[in-house]
């Protein structure tokens, strides 16, 4: 373990500051991981393991997570938040969804932040994660994060439905925007009315 020295803008204060591990990768006898003890900010100390810090991408009961998980180290793609005392946790999101070969992922996005990755299996199954309490439908994508091809291998991602705050968002609804469904020998994007990825891409809900 080293100290690493990087240079912020000023006016930046430690509610803005986020370490981000980027690129995570996984194959038989490789697994990409990041460990952060502290940050020093402006002369103060900040532990990654401290209840105000908020990690998203540790990998706990079979699935990356998010929350103030008093961990200091990332398994998957995700990020350290600190000083995050004023981000509630208290929205649900469920998604309805399955995969192609079973092992696909799904990574929650809200307002550009990952706040949850879900590991996807063959069958269809409701997978219930926590979100910002303010997030509004529109905030939220759910991003297929692990496409994949190799011969007769192919990852695609089926999403039925989501619900939020008690109401449900078809996948097949004509406000539901779609990036990376595979149409006329390319990957596309828009309202497609349509519940499969092919392409790594997104479901957008009331856009």
């Amino acid at each position: 373990m080293a100290d690493h020295a990087v240079d912020v803008p000023d006016g930046t204060s430690i509610d803005d500051v986020r370490v981000a591990f980027v690129n995570d990768a996984f194959r038989e006898g490789y697994d990409r991981n990041v460990t952060v003890d502290r940050v020093v900010f402006d002369g103060v100390s900040y532990e990654t393991e401290a209840d105000s810090t908020y990690v998203v991408g540790s990998f706990r009961d079979s699935r990356c997570q998010a929350g103030r998980l008093k961990a200091e180290t990332l398994h998957c793609n995700g990020h350290f938040r600190y000083g995050a005392n004023s981000v509630s946790m208290d929205g649900e999101l469920t998604v309805r969804a399955r995969g192609y070969t079973g092992d696909e992922r799904i990574d929650v996005h809200v307002g550009g932040d990952v706040v949850a990755s879900i590991e996807v299996s063959a069958e269809p199954a409701d997978y219930t994660v926590s979100v910002p309490t303010d997030a509004t439908i529109t905030d939220i994508k759910l991003v297929f994060a692990n496409d994949a091809v190799m011969g007769d291998y192919d990852r695609n991602l089926f999403v039925d439905y989501v619900v939020h705050e008690g109401t449900q968002y078809q996948s097949e609804d004509s406000s539901t925007f779609i990036d990376g469904s595979f149409r006329g020998g390319a990957c596309t994007s828009g309202n497609l009315m349509t519940e499969v990825l092919h392409c790594r891409g997104y479901f957008a809900y009331g856009q």
